[in-house]
């Protein structure tokens, strides 16, 4: 956001290859490193330094593929908050996916709402027969939570490869799993809004984000990116 009137420098999922990203409404223009490089009419006002309108930054933190930003600046420390979770799923090794498709919709429910019902596979024989019949909903179990994740491992069922409408594999395994981790789905959720389905051969992200309470309901867009293959 412009540090002048707070217009938006850039569209959200939009990017530039300037050397410059500029305001287009006042014409305020910051480098790469987010400093101050212009700003029309400011130049030789009395008392205007640039070093004090430079971008506001973030707290960033890069973990196997995947940025965490701490917007607010008082979030506890990204260990603490992530447990456990990378040794779960080093050895499906998710920093060297690419994503493959991206699929974005909006539920008219409460986003905490969703995230009770990814974790609760109690619906999944009624509500979900065909994944049922390839990965048993009494063989899910929850792990002894680590951080501010909660979720475990369900297996696949015997004589089926992978979770798919016949069970059938139609990607190779991933290279670096452990003995057993082939028979195995990992779903995890990580406070506030990620949650990781982590498959033999392919690792697939929810990224929940609330819209607005509304007089009907609740709405949350769910952003859906299955990340596979090799860099």
């Amino acid at each position: 956001m412009c540090r002048h009137r707070g217009h938006e420098l850039l569209e959200r999922g939009c990017g530039t290859n300037q050397k410059f990203i500029r305001c287009l409404y006042h014409a305020w223009a910051y480098g790469l490193d987010g400093a101050l490089a212009g700003a029309p009419g400011f130049g030789k006002l009395a008392g205007f330094d640039r070093d004090g309108y430079s971008l506001v930054p973030l707290s960033i933190v890069e973990w196997h593929g995947w940025l965490f930003a701490n917007a607010s600046g008082d979030a506890p420390a990204f260990g603490e908050h992530i447990g456990n979770l990378g040794e779960l799923i080093k050895n499906h090794g998710p920093e060297e996916l690419v994503t493959t498709a991206r699929h974005d919709y909006e539920v008219a429910a409460n986003w905490k709402v969703i995230t009770e019902n990814y974790h609760e596979c109690y619906h999944c024989s009624i509500i979900h027969p065909e994944f049922s019949r390839v990965s048993p909903p009494t063989s899910s179990l929850n792990l002894e939570p680590e951080g501010l994740r909660v979720g475990g491992p369900m297996d696949l069922a015997e004589g089926t490869q992978i979770v798919s409408l016949t069970g059938e594999r139609h990607a190779p395994t991933l290279p670096h799993l452990a003995e057993g981790q082939e028979r195995k789905v990992y779903y995890f959720g990580l406070f506030p809004n990620l949650l990781l389905s982590v498959h033999p051969d392919y690792i697939m992200t929810h990224r929940l984000r609330p819209l607005a309470p509304r007089p009907d309901g609740h709405r949350v867009r769910v952003a859906v990116l299955p990340r596979g293959g090799r860099v």
